[in-house]
């Protein structure tokens, strides 16, 4: 479509609807001026050419009808310069040299209350001008002074209705994905809280306020009203200043008895003052709630770095376990060959060879299998906690060990159960970093808490003092899995999946070591066949 038919379509269709909405019957708001505002914000500044036309055609028609009625002076000045036309300049400054509509999608209230304030302010004075040239019948007087506060709260009022609104639905309309967006904005607490608890609250007010008969007691119940737009301001921000001052200003008007009398003029002063108040306090409460939102993704962030950088660390100590596999295999052959040459002609000296190179050979199994599990798979994570290296580990050194798990473990991803593995060993260590311990239990115990899976570990140790010297523990933390870590350290590592990591001193000189951890899906470019770090089965 060439550009001439889109101006032609913007200007017919602004002077349709501007013409309907100023024929409406709202004594108490301009909401013409609500409309024209928000269409100056959001048009692209190419057609405002248009919309100055779109203005020309209903205000030539509303001249042309009066022009007997009020003097051809007062016919001239309603058409030209229209009030869109005056207000460009004010709306074009605001948003160029103010921003006042940031490319991140925030609003700068400060700005924006401004220009309403200021197009507010320029239109009642041209409405003012207007009215002094305008023919009147002799002995007609007018208080200027009432006249003159009463449009500029109604114009006032008009663009505090409908632009805070406008803005909030171009939020919403213009995301990339607008369906999820607007049902997200559908499940959002402000719509369900404005239905069920405003509206209702406001409701029952406004029925009590059209039946009281104080004038005192009509008052309270107007004040009383702004009760839920400070209560949605506190909660969501300016997007609940503006719901409930809508709803509220409603409200309020719907109590006042005639829009020409003093207390009208005074409740309605009252109504623009509460919502801007609460459009300041909401716009400052929404850049905290942002600005905890920008702090809560840059901390996930981080922690999905961590977890990353955790990933990769057990595919470098799965790659330095294979390499040691590869290393005791040589040796393995090189000991088998030496020993066929020399099972019938063997020294002492070359039998001692052999048994010192058998024994290597054994200790970098131990090492290899203590850096990443033999056989490991990640769905056999009981087993590799009831059997596995650690297992055999402390059944070697005399320590009685056990197992329970609690749940299903097929809940978790399959980076937690190699995660599980590693902290049940660090904890383990733990437990035998003073006092040798006689007995260690495990406990695990996965659960759905609020639709995430979370995982409970506890670690029981504790030293029989009659069977304590029975204890070696020589080679035992080398075997168990763990990567050597402090305290401190193992507790970060527990907070990098947003858990957390804490020791309680038990009788018989025992401990309890409880950690809770969450569920996390690993990346999937770190993935192998459905699995984080999956690997064959090594041989012993």
């Amino acid at each position: 479509m060439s550009t001439w038919p889109r101006h032609a379509i913007v200007a017919f269709t602004y002077a349709i609807v501007y013409g309907l909405v100023r024929t409406l019957p709202f004594p108490y708001w301009a909401l013409y001026s609500g409309i024209r505002l928000a269409t100056l914000i959001f048009v692209p500044r190419r057609y405002w050419p248009a919309l100055a036309i779109g203005e020309f055609l209903p205000l030539t028609h509303l001249a042309a009808t009066c022009v007997d009625e009020f003097g051809l002076l007062w016919a001239i000045f309603i058409v030209f310069p229209t009030p869109i036309l005056a207000a460009m300049p004010i709306v074009a400054w605001c948003m160029d040299k103010h921003r006042m509509l940031p490319c991140n999608g925030s609003v700068r209230m400060g700005v924006l209350l401004l220009t309403m304030t200021s197009v507010a302010v320029l239109w009642t004075l041209m409405s003012t001008t207007r009215l002094t040239i305008t023919e009147l019948p002799e002995n007609f007087e007018i208080d200027y002074g009432l006249v003159i506060a009463q449009w500029s709260i109604k114009n006032f009022l008009g663009v505090l209705a409908i632009v805070p609104l406008a803005i909030m639905m171009h939020e919403v309309l213009s995301s990339p994905s607008p369906g999820k967006r607007v049902q997200e904005w559908l499940d959002n607490r402000l719509l369900i809280e404005t239905v069920f608890l405003v509206i209702p609250t406001v409701s029952l007010l406004l029925w009590a306020a059209t039946r009281v008969t104080s004038e005192g007691t009509l008052q309270v119940l107007r004040v009383v009203m702004f009760l839920p737009v400070v209560f949605h301001a506190l909660r969501h921000g300016w997007h609940g200043a503006a719901v409930g001052g809508a709803l509220t200003s409603v409200a309020e008007v719907l109590t006042m008895a005639s829009p020409d009398d003093v207390g009208a003029l005074q409740a309605q002063v009252f109504i623009a003052f509460t919502i801007t108040s609460m459009l300041m306090l909401g716009s400052r409460i929404t850049a905290l709630n942002q600005q905890e939102a920008h702090e809560r993704e840059q901390t996930h962030n981080a922690l999905a770095l961590a977890r990353k950088n955790i990933a990769a660390g057990e595919m470098r100590l799965q790659l330095a376990a294979e390499f040691l596999d590869e290393v005791r295999e040589s040796i393995r052959v090189g000991y088998e060959h030496m020993v066929c040459r020399t099972s019938l002609t063997a020294s002492e000296e070359d039998r001692r060879c052999v048994r010192h190179v058998a024994i290597a050979q054994d200790q970098l199994f131990r090492l290899s299998d203590g850096l990443y599990p033999s056989g490991w798979c990640d769905t056999d994570l009981l087993s590799a906690l009831r059997q596995g290296p650690f297992a055999r580990a402390l059944s070697e050194a005399g320590v009685r060990y056990w197992c329970d798990i609690t749940g299903n473990l097929s809940q978790l991803s399959s980076g937690s159960h190699l995660t599980l593995y590693r902290l049940v060993g660090e904890c383990v260590a733990q437990a035998c970093r003073e006092l040798p311990p006689t007995d260690v239990r495990v406990r695990l115990r996965v659960g759905v808490f609020h639709g995430e899976t979370w995982v409970g570990l506890r670690v029981r140790s504790w030293t029989e003092p009659e069977w304590v010297t029975a204890i070696r523990l020589t080679d035992v933390r080398l075997r168990l899995g763990g990567t050597g870590l402090d305290w401190e350290a193992a507790e970060d590592r527990v907070r990098t999946f947003q858990g957390r990591m804490r020791q309680i001193v038990l009788p018989r000189q025992g401990r309890s070591i409880r950690a809770t951890l969450k569920d996390w899906l690993p990346p999937q470019d770190m993935s192998r066949s459905g699995s984080l770090l999956a690997v064959q089965s090594r041989s012993a």
